[in-house]
This record gives C-alpha cells, sequence and structure tokens, in this order.
C-alpha cells in the first residue's frame, strides 16, 4: 500500500523470469560442452580408425563426412555445426533475461513512485 492504493511488487517477477533466462543459458552450454566432447571423441575415433586400415576399398569416413557437408552446403570440413547452432540458441535467453530485467526495473520504478 502506497497513499491508500495498492502498489504491485512486480520486481519479483522480473527477478523470476530473468533467473529463467539464466537457467537456460546455463543449461544450453552445458549441453553445447557436453556435445564438443562427443565430437572431438568421434573424429579422434575416426582418424584412428582411418589410420589402422592401411587399404579402404570404399570411401574413408573422412570422405564420406565432406560428402555430407558439401551436400548440406555446410563448407566443410573445418566447419563447426555445434557451434553454428550454439550461437543461434543463446539468443533466446538472453532475450529471456533482458525481458526480466526490463519488468523487474519498471517494478521498482512504479514502487517507489
Amino acid at each position: 500500500m502506497k497513499d491508500g492504493a495498492l502498489q504491485t511488487d512486480r520486481w519479483w517477477l522480473g527477478v523470476v523470469i530473468f533467473s529463467l533466462g539464466l537457467a537456460n543459458a546455463w543449461i544450453n552450454d552445458a549441453h553445447y560442452r557436453g556435445n564438443r566432447f562427443h565430437v572431438k571423441l568421434a573424429g579422434k575415433t575416426r582418424r584412428a580408425l582411418e589410420k589402422s586400415c592401411a587399404v579402404w576399398t570404399v570411401p574413408t569416413p573422412t570422405e564420406l563426412r565432406i560428402e555430407a557437408l558439401d551436400e548440406s552446403k555446410l563448407n566443410g570440413p573445418d566447419v563447426s555445426i555445434g557451434e553454428i547452432v550454439h550461437q543461434r540458441m543463446q539468443v533466446v535467453p538472453a532475450f529471456i533475461m533482458a525481458i526480466g530485467l526490463l519488468i523487474a526495473l519498471h517494478g521498482l520504478l512504479e514502487y517507489k513512485l
């Protein structure tokens, strides 16, 4: 209550929304790091397999990868698809945190007035 009028305490809603965006960013980052580990392991396994087999009568895994990247128009072989996806996925939590911050600031300003 302020001057006999009921005041809304919206600032806490902004904090909750900001926290959800922050949690989303942390989850995305953890997923990205786990994905990078598995991709590195798969690449090392692919290269070790290619070295262990001296003669290939079929295309090597690296040749198949390059062909698939070319067909997908991803400009391989030195492309990081996971990084491209990760960068785009960071936009959503950033917007959620910005909205939460704006709501919290608006609620605080309204509460003080």
